[in-house]
């Protein structure tokens, strides 16, 4: 996981439009198939591909600019928890999202 998320920011930052492209269409396809399989809630795969990618690049930004540079797998590893599981208290411990208020 971590090897992917780094060629991702590199990918990202390196390559042009058609390439993201590319890139936000198999994160979307990845979506999609979680949503199909009951791994991940149903929504917008597309909306949540742009969100994981805002996400991914502005982590890449914050870690390179670090100093010093944190460790890269703690990094990644909460990058992804939080983006699966959120913040929230419900969502760390487990408890659902009975209390969960829409932010709208």
């Amino acid at each position: 996981m971590r090897a992917a998320c780094c060629a991702l920011c590199l990918a990202a930052a390196a390559v042009g439009q058609s390439v993201r492209d590319r890139v936000a269409r198999t994160v979307t396809t990845v979506f999609e198939q979680g949503m199909r399989e009951g791994q991940i809630q149903r929504d917008d795969p597309a909306q949540l591909s742009r969100l994981f990618l805002a996400c991914v690049g502005e982590f890449c930004e914050i870690w390179i600019a670090a100093d010093p540079p944190e460790e890269i797998e703690h990094c990644v590893e909460k990058l992804m928890r939080i983006f699966l599981h959120g913040v929230a208290v419900e969502a760390v411990h487990g408890r659902g999202r009975r209390n969960e208020k829409r932010l709208s």
